[in-house]
Protein backbone atom coordinates (compact mmCIF):
# COMPACT_ATOMS: atom_id res chain seq x y z
CA UNK A 1 0.00 0.00 0.00
CA UNK A 2 1.61 3.30 -1.02
CA UNK A 3 2.29 5.95 1.60
CA UNK A 4 0.74 8.67 -0.55
CA UNK A 5 -1.07 9.05 -3.82
CA UNK A 6 1.38 10.27 -6.42
CA UNK A 7 0.78 13.82 -7.61
CA UNK A 8 2.66 17.00 -8.32
CA UNK A 9 5.54 17.48 -5.87
CA UNK A 10 5.84 20.83 -4.09
CA UNK A 11 9.37 21.70 -5.22
CA UNK A 12 9.82 24.31 -2.49
CA UNK A 13 9.61 21.44 0.01
CA UNK A 14 12.70 19.81 -1.55
CA UNK A 15 16.27 20.81 -0.94
CA UNK A 16 17.29 22.31 -4.27
CA UNK A 17 20.21 19.91 -4.72
CA UNK A 18 17.71 17.17 -5.52
CA UNK A 19 16.12 19.11 -8.36
CA UNK A 20 19.08 20.24 -10.45
CA UNK A 21 22.89 20.41 -10.40
CA UNK A 22 24.34 23.66 -9.15
CA UNK A 23 26.26 25.89 -11.53
CA UNK A 24 28.58 27.07 -8.78
CA UNK A 25 32.23 26.16 -9.30
CA UNK A 26 33.32 26.11 -5.64
CA UNK A 27 32.14 23.85 -2.84
CA UNK A 28 32.99 23.10 0.75
CA UNK A 29 31.61 20.15 2.71
CA UNK A 30 31.57 20.52 6.49
CA UNK A 31 31.48 17.23 8.42
CA UNK A 32 29.91 17.80 11.83
CA UNK A 33 29.22 16.00 15.11
CA UNK A 34 26.07 17.17 16.88
CA UNK A 35 25.44 17.45 20.61
CA UNK A 36 22.51 15.59 22.13
CA UNK A 37 18.98 16.95 22.29
CA UNK A 38 18.04 20.63 22.57
CA UNK A 39 21.40 22.16 21.47
CA UNK A 40 21.34 20.06 18.27
CA UNK A 41 17.75 21.09 17.56
CA UNK A 42 18.57 24.75 18.14
CA UNK A 43 21.53 24.50 15.75
CA UNK A 44 19.25 23.02 13.08
CA UNK A 45 16.56 25.64 13.79
CA UNK A 46 19.02 28.48 13.17
CA UNK A 47 20.44 26.70 10.13
CA UNK A 48 17.00 26.37 8.50
CA UNK A 49 16.81 29.89 7.01
CA UNK A 50 20.12 29.25 5.23
CA UNK A 51 19.02 26.04 3.50
CA UNK A 52 18.53 26.37 -0.26
CA UNK A 53 15.22 24.84 -1.35
CA UNK A 54 13.40 24.41 -4.64
CA UNK A 55 11.60 27.74 -4.35
CA UNK A 56 14.85 29.73 -4.59
CA UNK A 57 15.43 31.29 -8.03
CA UNK A 58 18.88 29.99 -8.99
CA UNK A 59 18.72 31.33 -12.56
CA UNK A 60 17.60 34.94 -12.68
CA UNK A 61 18.48 35.83 -9.06
CA UNK A 62 21.22 33.41 -7.98
CA UNK A 63 22.32 33.77 -4.33
CA UNK A 64 25.98 34.40 -3.59
CA UNK A 65 26.13 31.02 -1.88
CA UNK A 66 23.99 27.94 -1.41
CA UNK A 67 23.55 25.64 1.57
CA UNK A 68 22.23 22.10 1.99
CA UNK A 69 22.16 19.82 5.01
CA UNK A 70 22.18 16.04 5.45
CA UNK A 71 21.90 13.89 8.58
CA UNK A 72 23.19 10.40 9.29
CA UNK A 73 21.05 7.95 11.25
CA UNK A 74 23.09 8.72 14.36
CA UNK A 75 22.66 12.40 13.63
CA UNK A 76 18.90 11.96 13.53
CA UNK A 77 19.03 10.24 16.91
CA UNK A 78 21.01 13.16 18.36
CA UNK A 79 18.00 15.36 17.52
CA UNK A 80 15.71 13.07 19.57
CA UNK A 81 12.77 12.89 17.15
CA UNK A 82 9.61 10.96 18.12
CA UNK A 83 10.34 7.27 18.65
CA UNK A 84 7.55 6.16 16.29
CA UNK A 85 9.31 7.67 13.28
CA UNK A 86 12.71 6.15 14.07
CA UNK A 87 12.10 2.62 15.35
CA UNK A 88 12.35 0.17 12.46
CA UNK A 89 11.00 2.62 9.88
CA UNK A 90 13.97 3.92 7.90
CA UNK A 91 16.00 2.08 5.26
CA UNK A 92 17.99 -0.62 7.13
CA UNK A 93 21.04 0.12 4.95
CA UNK A 94 20.87 3.77 6.01
CA UNK A 95 20.56 2.78 9.64
CA UNK A 96 23.48 0.32 9.44
CA UNK A 97 25.79 2.69 7.57
CA UNK A 98 28.27 1.86 4.78
CA UNK A 99 29.09 -1.82 4.21
CA UNK A 100 32.48 -2.50 2.60
CA UNK A 101 31.31 -5.60 0.71
CA UNK A 102 28.75 -4.11 -1.72
CA UNK A 103 30.92 -0.99 -1.94
CA UNK A 104 33.92 -3.04 -3.07
CA UNK A 105 36.16 -1.44 -0.41
CA UNK A 106 37.95 -4.64 0.59
CA UNK A 107 39.48 -4.77 4.11
CA UNK A 108 43.25 -4.69 3.82
CA UNK A 109 43.16 -2.64 0.62
CA UNK A 110 43.91 1.11 0.46
CA UNK A 111 40.14 1.73 0.13
CA UNK A 112 39.28 -0.19 3.32
CA UNK A 113 37.00 1.58 5.82
CA UNK A 114 39.81 1.42 8.39
CA UNK A 115 41.66 3.98 6.25
CA UNK A 116 38.74 6.35 5.69
CA UNK A 117 38.78 9.99 6.79
CA UNK A 118 42.59 9.89 6.88
CA UNK A 119 42.27 7.79 10.03
CA UNK A 120 41.23 10.87 12.04
CA UNK A 121 37.79 9.58 13.08
CA UNK A 122 35.30 6.78 12.39
CA UNK A 123 32.33 7.10 10.07
CA UNK A 124 30.01 6.61 13.04
CA UNK A 125 31.27 9.91 14.49
CA UNK A 126 29.62 11.81 11.60
CA UNK A 127 26.19 13.24 12.31
CA UNK A 128 25.69 16.07 9.86
CA UNK A 129 26.93 17.26 6.48
CA UNK A 130 26.58 20.93 5.56
CA UNK A 131 27.31 21.53 1.88
CA UNK A 132 28.22 25.02 0.75
CA UNK A 133 28.46 26.15 -2.87
CA UNK A 134 29.64 29.51 -4.18
CA UNK A 135 30.92 31.15 -7.33
CA UNK A 136 33.61 33.22 -5.63
CA UNK A 137 36.11 32.32 -2.88
CA UNK A 138 35.06 35.28 -0.74
CA UNK A 139 31.44 34.11 -0.77
CA UNK A 140 32.48 30.57 0.16
CA UNK A 141 34.53 31.89 3.07
CA UNK A 142 31.59 34.04 4.17
CA UNK A 143 29.31 31.01 4.14
CA UNK A 144 31.85 28.90 6.01
CA UNK A 145 32.26 31.57 8.69
CA UNK A 146 28.48 31.79 9.14
CA UNK A 147 28.14 28.02 9.66
CA UNK A 148 31.22 27.81 11.87
CA UNK A 149 29.95 30.58 14.15
CA UNK A 150 26.54 28.93 14.35
CA UNK A 151 28.14 25.59 15.18
CA UNK A 152 30.33 27.09 17.89
CA UNK A 153 27.30 28.65 19.63
CA UNK A 154 25.61 25.27 19.99
CA UNK A 155 28.48 22.89 20.72
CA UNK A 156 28.62 21.41 17.21
CA UNK A 157 32.11 20.08 16.42
CA UNK A 158 33.67 19.88 12.96
CA UNK A 159 35.34 16.55 12.15
CA UNK A 160 38.63 17.22 10.38
CA UNK A 161 39.77 14.46 7.99
CA UNK A 162 43.05 15.89 6.72
CA UNK A 163 46.34 15.01 8.41
CA UNK A 164 48.53 17.74 6.91
CA UNK A 165 47.71 21.12 8.48
CA UNK A 166 49.61 22.94 5.72
CA UNK A 167 47.53 21.40 2.93
CA UNK A 168 45.06 23.67 1.17
CA UNK A 169 41.65 23.00 2.68
CA UNK A 170 43.22 20.89 5.43
CA UNK A 171 40.31 21.48 7.79
CA UNK A 172 37.53 20.48 5.42
CA UNK A 173 36.74 18.87 2.07
CA UNK A 174 37.03 21.50 -0.66
CA UNK A 175 35.93 21.13 -4.26
CA UNK A 176 36.44 23.03 -7.46
CA UNK A 177 35.15 22.23 -10.95
CA UNK A 178 37.96 22.03 -13.47
CA UNK A 179 37.59 24.17 -16.57
CA UNK A 180 40.88 23.72 -18.37
CA UNK A 181 41.81 20.84 -20.65
CA UNK A 182 43.16 19.89 -24.07
CA UNK A 183 42.89 22.73 -26.64
CA UNK A 184 40.49 20.57 -28.69
CA UNK A 185 38.00 20.31 -25.83
CA UNK A 186 34.69 22.06 -26.52
CA UNK A 187 33.22 24.69 -24.25
CA UNK A 188 31.48 23.13 -21.30
CA UNK A 189 27.72 23.10 -21.09
CA UNK A 190 26.20 24.61 -17.93
CA UNK A 191 26.40 22.26 -14.98
CA UNK A 192 29.17 20.13 -16.48
CA UNK A 193 32.73 20.14 -15.22
CA UNK A 194 35.94 18.40 -16.14
CA UNK A 195 37.21 15.76 -13.69
CA UNK A 196 40.87 15.06 -12.99
CA UNK A 197 41.16 12.22 -15.49
CA UNK A 198 40.29 14.75 -18.18
CA UNK A 199 36.69 13.79 -18.97
CA UNK A 200 33.86 16.28 -19.15
CA UNK A 201 31.30 15.03 -16.65
CA UNK A 202 27.56 15.17 -16.12
CA UNK A 203 26.02 13.64 -19.25
CA UNK A 204 23.94 10.75 -17.91
CA UNK A 205 21.34 12.30 -15.64
CA UNK A 206 17.83 10.98 -15.13
CA UNK A 207 15.09 13.20 -16.50
CA UNK A 208 12.92 13.33 -13.39
CA UNK A 209 9.21 13.99 -13.70
CA UNK A 210 7.86 15.89 -10.68
CA UNK A 211 4.20 15.74 -11.74
CA UNK A 212 3.54 12.05 -11.09
CA UNK A 213 2.80 11.37 -14.77
CA UNK A 214 6.16 10.73 -16.44
CA UNK A 215 6.42 10.86 -20.20
CA UNK A 216 8.46 8.37 -22.22
CA UNK A 217 12.08 8.52 -21.11
CA UNK A 218 11.32 10.22 -17.81
CA UNK A 219 11.81 8.74 -14.33
CA UNK A 220 9.13 8.97 -11.64
CA UNK A 221 10.14 10.96 -8.58
CA UNK A 222 9.34 7.99 -6.31
CA UNK A 223 12.78 6.66 -7.34
CA UNK A 224 14.40 9.54 -5.44
CA UNK A 225 11.89 10.83 -2.87
CA UNK A 226 10.63 9.10 0.26
CA UNK A 227 6.97 8.84 1.19
CA UNK A 228 5.75 7.46 -2.15
CA UNK A 229 6.70 3.79 -1.84
CA UNK A 230 4.94 1.38 -4.19
CA UNK A 231 5.70 -2.05 -5.74
CA UNK A 232 7.61 -0.42 -8.61
CA UNK A 233 10.03 1.30 -6.22
CA UNK A 234 9.79 0.33 -2.59
CA UNK A 235 11.30 2.74 -0.09
CA UNK A 236 11.34 3.18 3.67
CA UNK A 237 9.50 4.53 5.55
CA UNK A 238 6.74 3.03 3.44
CA UNK A 239 3.66 4.04 5.43
CA UNK A 240 2.29 5.62 8.57
CA UNK A 241 3.55 8.62 10.55
CA UNK A 242 7.19 8.06 9.57
CA UNK A 243 6.38 8.14 5.84
CA UNK A 244 4.43 11.35 6.32
CA UNK A 245 7.21 12.85 8.48
CA UNK A 246 9.99 12.16 5.93
CA UNK A 247 7.96 12.67 2.74
CA UNK A 248 9.97 14.46 0.01
CA UNK A 249 13.30 13.59 1.67
CA UNK A 250 16.02 11.57 -0.10
CA UNK A 251 18.84 9.27 0.92
CA UNK A 252 22.22 10.68 -0.05
CA UNK A 253 25.55 8.85 -0.20
CA UNK A 254 28.80 10.79 0.05
CA UNK A 255 31.83 9.10 -1.54
CA UNK A 256 35.21 10.81 -1.11
CA UNK A 257 37.45 9.31 -3.81
CA UNK A 258 41.11 10.04 -4.53
CA UNK A 259 42.17 9.83 -8.19
CA UNK A 260 45.67 8.67 -9.15
CA UNK A 261 46.09 10.93 -12.18
CA UNK A 262 49.78 10.13 -12.69
CA UNK A 263 49.06 6.38 -12.63
CA UNK A 264 46.20 6.86 -15.08
CA UNK A 265 48.47 8.80 -17.45
CA UNK A 266 51.15 6.10 -17.22
CA UNK A 267 48.63 3.42 -18.11
CA UNK A 268 47.47 5.39 -21.15
CA UNK A 269 51.08 5.81 -22.30
CA UNK A 270 51.84 2.11 -21.85
CA UNK A 271 48.65 0.94 -23.57
CA UNK A 272 48.44 3.30 -26.54
CA UNK A 273 50.60 1.24 -28.89
CA UNK A 274 48.85 -2.02 -27.91
CA UNK A 275 45.40 -0.70 -28.74
CA UNK A 276 46.24 1.53 -31.72
CA UNK A 277 49.72 0.68 -33.09
CA UNK A 278 49.12 2.65 -36.30
CA UNK A 279 48.01 5.88 -34.63
CA UNK A 280 50.25 8.66 -33.28
CA UNK A 281 50.89 8.20 -29.56
CA UNK A 282 48.65 11.10 -28.52
CA UNK A 283 45.70 9.75 -30.54
CA UNK A 284 46.34 6.28 -29.14
CA UNK A 285 46.24 7.61 -25.60
CA UNK A 286 42.91 9.29 -26.25
CA UNK A 287 41.47 6.12 -27.76
CA UNK A 288 42.47 4.08 -24.69
CA UNK A 289 40.94 6.72 -22.41
CA UNK A 290 37.74 6.60 -24.46
CA UNK A 291 37.57 2.80 -24.34
CA UNK A 292 37.93 2.83 -20.55
CA UNK A 293 35.19 5.41 -20.03
CA UNK A 294 32.87 4.61 -22.96
CA UNK A 295 33.01 8.23 -24.09
CA UNK A 296 35.71 10.38 -25.60
CA UNK A 297 37.00 12.90 -23.11
CA UNK A 298 34.86 15.62 -24.68
CA UNK A 299 31.75 13.51 -23.98
CA UNK A 300 31.15 11.93 -27.39
CA UNK A 301 29.72 8.40 -26.88
CA UNK A 302 31.83 5.66 -28.47
CA UNK A 303 28.67 3.91 -29.63
CA UNK A 304 27.84 6.91 -31.83
CA UNK A 305 31.40 7.78 -32.91
CA UNK A 306 33.95 5.01 -32.28
CA UNK A 307 36.83 6.55 -34.25
CA UNK A 308 37.01 10.17 -33.15
CA UNK A 309 35.36 12.72 -30.85
CA UNK A 310 32.77 14.93 -32.51
CA UNK A 311 31.85 18.29 -31.04
CA UNK A 312 28.30 18.07 -32.37
CA UNK A 313 27.74 14.87 -30.37
CA UNK A 314 29.67 15.81 -27.25
CA UNK A 315 27.12 18.00 -25.51
CA UNK A 316 23.71 16.94 -26.69
CA UNK A 317 23.58 13.25 -27.51
CA UNK A 318 22.72 10.75 -24.80
CA UNK A 319 20.29 8.74 -26.93
CA UNK A 320 21.94 5.43 -27.70
CA UNK A 321 21.59 1.77 -26.77
CA UNK A 322 23.83 -1.29 -26.76
CA UNK A 323 21.72 -4.30 -27.65
CA UNK A 324 21.41 -3.52 -31.36
CA UNK A 325 23.99 -0.77 -31.86
CA UNK A 326 26.96 -2.49 -30.19
CA UNK A 327 26.08 -6.07 -29.12
CA UNK A 328 29.67 -7.35 -29.22
CA UNK A 329 31.36 -4.39 -27.52
CA UNK A 330 33.39 -3.48 -30.61
CA UNK A 331 32.61 0.20 -30.06
CA UNK A 332 32.16 0.48 -26.29
CA UNK A 333 33.82 -2.32 -24.25
CA UNK A 334 31.61 -4.19 -21.81
CA UNK A 335 33.67 -3.05 -18.79
CA UNK A 336 33.84 0.62 -19.81
CA UNK A 337 32.61 2.76 -16.94
CA UNK A 338 29.44 4.14 -18.51
CA UNK A 339 28.42 0.69 -19.79
CA UNK A 340 28.87 -0.84 -16.35
CA UNK A 341 26.95 1.83 -14.46
CA UNK A 342 24.23 2.17 -17.11
CA UNK A 343 23.99 -0.89 -19.37
CA UNK A 344 20.81 0.59 -20.86
CA UNK A 345 19.07 -2.10 -22.94
CA UNK A 346 21.88 -4.65 -22.62
CA UNK A 347 20.63 -8.03 -21.48
CA UNK A 348 20.82 -8.64 -17.71
CA UNK A 349 21.04 -11.92 -15.85
CA UNK A 350 17.60 -13.43 -15.07
CA UNK A 351 18.00 -12.97 -11.32
CA UNK A 352 18.22 -9.18 -11.65
CA UNK A 353 16.19 -8.66 -14.82
CA UNK A 354 13.03 -7.87 -12.84
CA UNK A 355 14.52 -4.93 -10.94
CA UNK A 356 16.27 -3.65 -14.06
CA UNK A 357 18.90 -0.93 -14.34
CA UNK A 358 18.92 1.28 -11.23
CA UNK A 359 18.81 5.04 -11.49
CA UNK A 360 20.35 7.55 -9.08
CA UNK A 361 20.67 11.32 -9.10
CA UNK A 362 24.38 12.04 -9.18
CA UNK A 363 25.83 15.28 -7.90
CA UNK A 364 29.28 16.18 -6.62
CA UNK A 365 32.36 18.06 -7.65
CA UNK A 366 36.11 17.53 -8.20
CA UNK A 367 38.46 18.68 -5.45
CA UNK A 368 42.14 19.58 -5.44
CA UNK A 369 44.34 21.38 -7.99
CA UNK A 370 44.72 20.11 -11.52
CA UNK A 371 47.86 18.13 -12.39
CA UNK A 372 50.11 19.02 -15.29
CA UNK A 373 48.72 17.49 -18.52
CA UNK A 374 50.13 14.00 -19.24
CA UNK A 375 52.28 14.05 -16.06
CA UNK A 376 53.35 10.53 -15.05
CA UNK A 377 55.10 11.29 -11.74
CA UNK A 378 52.89 11.73 -8.70
CA UNK A 379 53.24 15.17 -7.09
CA UNK A 380 51.86 14.07 -3.71
CA UNK A 381 48.87 16.41 -3.91
CA UNK A 382 45.43 15.16 -2.87
CA UNK A 383 42.89 15.41 -5.69
CA UNK A 384 39.79 13.52 -6.71
CA UNK A 385 36.00 13.60 -6.57
CA UNK A 386 33.44 14.34 -3.88
CA UNK A 387 30.62 12.20 -5.22
CA UNK A 388 26.99 12.49 -4.11
CA UNK A 389 24.35 9.91 -5.01
CA UNK A 390 20.66 10.46 -4.23
CA UNK A 391 18.08 7.69 -4.20
CA UNK A 392 15.05 6.26 -2.39
CA UNK A 393 16.38 2.72 -1.85
CA UNK A 394 20.09 2.35 -1.01
CA UNK A 395 20.30 -1.39 -1.63
CA UNK A 396 18.34 -1.50 -4.85
CA UNK A 397 19.84 1.63 -6.39
CA UNK A 398 23.22 2.64 -4.96
CA UNK A 399 24.51 -0.74 -3.74
CA UNK A 400 23.50 -2.40 -7.01
CA UNK A 401 25.68 0.02 -8.95
CA UNK A 402 28.70 -0.29 -6.65
CA UNK A 403 28.42 -4.09 -6.79
CA UNK A 404 28.36 -3.96 -10.60
CA UNK A 405 31.48 -1.74 -10.54
CA UNK A 406 33.27 -4.21 -8.26
CA UNK A 407 32.13 -7.34 -10.10
CA UNK A 408 31.09 -7.26 -13.75
CA UNK A 409 28.87 -10.33 -13.58
CA UNK A 410 25.39 -8.84 -14.00
CA UNK A 411 25.05 -9.65 -17.71
CA UNK A 412 25.69 -12.67 -19.95
CA UNK A 413 28.18 -10.57 -21.94
CA UNK A 414 30.75 -11.05 -19.17
CA UNK A 415 32.66 -14.33 -19.38
CA UNK A 416 35.91 -15.66 -17.99
CA UNK A 417 37.47 -17.49 -15.05
CA UNK A 418 38.22 -14.30 -13.10
CA UNK A 419 35.75 -11.49 -12.63
CA UNK A 420 36.34 -8.24 -14.52
CA UNK A 421 35.71 -4.87 -12.89
CA UNK A 422 34.92 -1.34 -13.98
CA UNK A 423 37.98 -0.22 -15.94
CA UNK A 424 38.36 3.06 -14.05
CA UNK A 425 36.64 2.73 -10.66
CA UNK A 426 37.29 -0.91 -9.76
CA UNK A 427 39.21 -1.95 -6.63
CA UNK A 428 41.31 -4.85 -7.87
CA UNK A 429 42.49 -6.07 -4.45
CA UNK A 430 40.11 -9.03 -4.32
CA UNK A 431 42.03 -12.24 -5.19
CA UNK A 432 39.31 -13.35 -7.64
CA UNK A 433 39.48 -10.12 -9.64
CA UNK A 434 40.89 -9.93 -13.14
CA UNK A 435 43.58 -7.33 -13.80
CA UNK A 436 42.77 -7.30 -17.50
CA UNK A 437 40.68 -4.87 -19.50
CA UNK A 438 39.10 -6.56 -22.49
CA UNK A 439 38.68 -4.44 -25.63
CA UNK A 440 36.67 -6.54 -28.12
CA UNK A 441 37.60 -5.99 -31.75
CA UNK A 442 36.39 -7.61 -34.95
CA UNK A 443 39.98 -8.38 -35.96
CA UNK A 444 40.82 -9.93 -32.58
CA UNK A 445 40.35 -8.89 -28.98
CA UNK A 446 42.95 -6.75 -27.23
CA UNK A 447 43.61 -7.43 -23.55
CA UNK A 448 45.34 -4.77 -21.51
CA UNK A 449 47.03 -6.46 -18.56
CA UNK A 450 48.29 -5.16 -15.24
CA UNK A 451 45.27 -2.91 -14.71
CA UNK A 452 45.98 -0.98 -11.47
CA UNK A 453 43.62 0.85 -9.13
CA UNK A 454 43.12 4.39 -10.35
CA UNK A 455 40.72 5.42 -7.59
CA UNK A 456 40.92 5.00 -3.81
CA UNK A 457 38.02 5.49 -1.43
CA UNK A 458 38.86 7.98 1.32
CA UNK A 459 35.47 8.06 3.02
CA UNK A 460 31.83 7.06 2.67
CA UNK A 461 28.80 8.12 4.67
CA UNK A 462 25.03 7.71 4.32
CA UNK A 463 22.87 10.77 4.91
CA UNK A 464 19.22 11.64 4.84
CA UNK A 465 18.65 14.83 2.86
CA UNK A 466 15.48 15.91 4.66
CA UNK A 467 12.65 17.83 3.04
CA UNK A 468 12.08 21.33 4.36
CA UNK A 469 9.03 20.18 6.33
CA UNK A 470 11.05 17.32 7.86
CA UNK A 471 13.86 19.73 8.77
CA UNK A 472 11.41 21.99 10.56
CA UNK A 473 9.95 19.08 12.50
CA UNK A 474 13.40 17.75 13.38
CA UNK A 475 14.34 21.23 14.59
CA UNK A 476 11.31 21.22 16.87
CA UNK A 477 9.23 23.63 14.82
CA UNK A 478 5.60 23.05 13.85
CA UNK A 479 5.57 22.93 10.02
CA UNK A 480 1.83 23.67 9.87
CA UNK A 481 0.63 27.23 10.51
CA UNK A 482 -2.61 28.22 12.18
CA UNK A 483 -4.45 28.38 8.86
CA UNK A 484 -3.34 24.88 7.94
CA UNK A 485 -0.71 25.90 5.37
CA UNK A 486 2.76 24.37 5.43
CA UNK A 487 4.79 27.58 5.12
CA UNK A 488 7.15 28.70 2.44
CA UNK A 489 9.65 25.82 2.76
CA UNK A 490 12.72 27.90 3.66
CA UNK A 491 14.69 31.00 2.81
CA UNK A 492 17.13 32.25 0.23
CA UNK A 493 20.65 31.91 1.64
CA UNK A 494 21.63 35.24 0.05
CA UNK A 495 19.14 37.07 2.29
CA UNK A 496 21.01 36.15 5.48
Amino acid sequence: MPAATAGVVALDNLQALVIEPYRYRLARYLLLALPQGAPAREFLRELLPLVTHGGVDLKSSPPAWLCNVGLTFRGLRQLEPPAEIMTGTLDPQFEAGPNWEPLGDLPGSPSAPANWWEGQFKTGALHCLVQLHAKQPAALDEATAAISQLAARHGVVEQLPRKNPDHRGSQRLDGEALVSGPPQAPAQAPGRGRVHFGYIDGFSRPDVDWTGSPATGQTHYRNFLLGYSDPKMASAPDRGPAAEFFRDSSYMVLRWMYQDVAGFNRFLDESASKVAPLLPVEEGRELVAAKMMGRWRNGTPLVLSPDRPLDELSQVSNSFQYKEEDPHGHRCPFSAHIRVTNPRDQRLNPAIEEEGVPSVIRRGIPYGPEMEPHATEDDGVDRGILGLFLCANIRRQFYTLTHWVAENSFSPVFQGAKRPEDAIFGNRSHPATSHEFLIPQAAGDVRLTGLPDFVRTKGTAFFLLPSMSALRRLAGENPVSADGSSGDGGSNAAEV
